[in-house]
């Protein structure tokens, strides 16, 4: 089971540092393809941002429940734990 676990996060965490460097490189390579800083958001704007992303959260944890309480339910001997 660990192996499996493994063989889809090592790729992942690959492909994170990969695409990581990559900004980094580009960045430093091109400083007028940055956006310029913005003032920080005050309260009300980051409340609104925030509210946008409640369908793309519920959508997430609906998809994974399932799969969440499978890995939670079951022992990993294939017994129902307790």
């Amino acid at each position: 089971m660990s192996q499996l676990f493994m063989a889809g996060v090592v790729p992942g965490l690959v492909l994170t540092a990969l695409f990581m460097a990559y900004v980094v490189v580009h960045a430093l390579l091109k400083p007028r393809s940055r956006r310029a800083r913005r003032a920080r958001a005050s309260v009300a704007e980051f409340a609104g941002a925030l509210s946008d992303l409640l369908p793309f959260r519920s959508c997430i944890s609906d998809c994974s429940a399932p799969f969440a309480a499978q890995v939670c339910y079951f022992a990993p001997d294939g017994r129902h734990a307790t």
